[in-house]
């Protein structure tokens, strides 16, 4: 009988024990969504301290406020601790939860019990896992978490559904954007996008360009609002600043719209992908290229033309004109009927006609073109030594309903850019080399460039600026990245010579062509 009864209270203390067990391992595990660590059954040792261990741990960014990426630890011997350090952004570790499985029966932090995925802990300072067996004893973990970031530029997080990889330019992915200001004032963001790859030349690089679009239009760190924005990686320009310093010398003339652009890190599907240009993408627009969009009853305008002999799209309607076989492409708008179609071809062969059948060009060629825009976009081009003239490449125009045909916006100056040159680069290009034996039009070159140059002399101070903002930013992007050739002849200088050089290069450029436009 009394051996009954003892048989029957072991056995009801089994039971109890194994519940006890079994809820303790269910609230490990629930929560846990670690795929990358191979599933390993947990074993309880109810009093072998030393088998005491965590099977995964690691900062969740799914659950963890400004956490970006999921941080995972190593162990330290020489610290006998368990480490890693966050150092691509700026973040608060005050109140971190940890994602993990143990076979511990309890863990606590300073005597209060730890939850996975839900108790928070500050990681400002080593924090100290105490796992226990089933009779009380312990062993104690810990784990050094630092953030030693120096990057003080905003950081874009773009996560794709699914982390489905952007492969092409013609895919639009879903996915969610955040804007972090990190130690900017500027503002922050977040919503859903789709994005997609970008780009001719650049997009054969290892570091990609992108093209998102927002859900709805919205003003990003402070530029003007709108749906549509590029990631320009700047993959060949070993000093990040070409596109930067370019857009910035136009903005000095009197170009009608320049794309504003800022620097910006990114994070993309957890990976951090180097130092980018956030950058206003020419479209039509109110707040872009100012102009009315087509409609079906107009036919003067408004049409945005691209000069390319490499266009983005092969499937937007394209011309190549008469005297000068400049290959045309009609951009970001709805494709014009026949007759919108004649009527811009015929405009552009007129000016055409006027300026190249003849030996002396037929000077009435000013009532179709806005001169100070065609000046202005030489100068700057000009002035940077753009080689992308030549080819062309990028070579922006647009006409708007019963005006003039305006040069412009300028665009794409990362590659072969910024050199010492002694020579023209546009000169003999586009329509300048018929527009430059026009006396009146040479005259009115002359006359603006000596109303621009105070301020193009000022340049090298702002590229001193650009350089401080990114230096860190600048030495991170380059840590992770090779330039894959030699466009700009500094691939393989040190980021800090690249900078010197561009900046020696400028001023030689600049002083050439004030003395060549001086003899005027």
């Amino acid at each position: 009988m009394k051996r009954a009864l003892l048989f029957k209270i072991i056995l009801f203390s089994s039971m109890i024990i194994f519940m006890f067990v079994s809820c303790i391992d269910t609230s490990l595990l629930e929560n846990d969504d670690n795929e990358d660590i191979p599933e390993e059954p947990i074993t309880y040792v109810y009093s072998d301290i030393d088998s005491l261990k965590f099977i995964s741990f690691k900062i969740n960014d799914s659950i963890n406020s400004k956490i970006y990426s999921d941080v995972y630890f190593t162990f330290d011997s020489n610290e006998n601790k368990y480490t890693t350090n966050i150092c691509y952004y700026h973040t608060n570790l005050n109140e971190i939860k940890s994602t993990f499985r143990t076979n511990a029966i309890k863990i606590t932090v300073n005597n209060k019990n730890q939850y996975s995925n839900i108790t928070t802990n500050n990681f400002n300072n080593e924090v100290t896992y105490r796992l226990y067996t089933i009779n009380g004893n312990y062993k104690d973990i810990t784990f050094k978490l630092t953030n030693d970031c120096n990057l003080d530029i905003p950081l874009i997080v773009i996560n794709t559904e699914k982390a489905k990889p952007i492969e092409n330019r013609e895919d639009w992915i879903a996915g969610k954007m955040i804007i972090d200001k990190q130690l900017s004032n500027e503002n922050e963001y977040i919503g859903n996008i789709e994005i997609k790859g970008r780009g001719n030349a650049s997009w054969s690089a290892p570091k990609k360009p992108y093209v998102i679009k927002l859900n709805n239009e919205s003003s990003l760190l402070g530029m003007n609002s709108h749906r549509k924005w590029v990631l320009i990686s700047n993959p060949r320009d070993k000093t990040l600043l070409r596109n930067k310093v370019a857009l910035e010398i136009a903005r000095r003339t009197d170009q009608a719209w320049v794309s504003n652009c800022k620097y910006v890190n990114i994070i993309l599907n957890n990976t951090f992908i180097g130092c980018y240009l956030l950058t206003e993408k020419i479209e039509i627009g109110p707040n872009r290229v100012n102009i009315q969009e087509l409609t079906t009853n107009d036919i003067t305008g408004g049409y945005l033309l691209e000069a390319d002999r490499y266009p983005n799209d092969i499937d937007v309607p394209q011309f190549i004109s008469q005297y000068a076989n400049l290959p045309f492409s009609i951009e970001e708008q709805d494709p014009p009927n026949s007759i919108q179609m004649n009527y811009l071809i015929n405009y552009i062969n007129n000016i055409e006609e006027k300026l190249f059948k003849d030996n002396i060009i037929d000077t009435s060629y000013r009532n179709y073109i806005d001169l100070n825009s065609f000046v202005d976009f030489w100068i700057i081009n000009e002035l940077v030594y753009n080689t992308e003239v030549m080819t062309p490449h990028s070579c922006f125009m647009y006409k708007d309903k019963s005006k003039k045909l305006f040069a412009g916006p300028v665009w794409d100056f990362d590659m072969f850019t910024f050199q010492d040159k002694k020579n023209y680069a546009c000169m003999n290009h586009l329509w300048y080399k018929k527009l430059f034996t026009d006396p009146y039009f040479k005259a009115l070159a002359k006359q603006r460039w000596q109303q621009f140059k105070p301020s193009f002399e000022t340049i090298i101070s702002y590229i001193n600026e650009q350089k401080l903002y990114i230096t860190n930013s600048a030495s991170m992007n380059w840590a992770i990245w090779v330039i894959d050739n030699n466009d700009n002849s500094d691939s393989s200088l040190p980021w800090d010579e690249a900078v010197e050089r561009m900046k020696t290069n400028y001023s030689i450029r600049l002083n050439w062509l004030d003395a060549q436009i001086s003899t005027w």
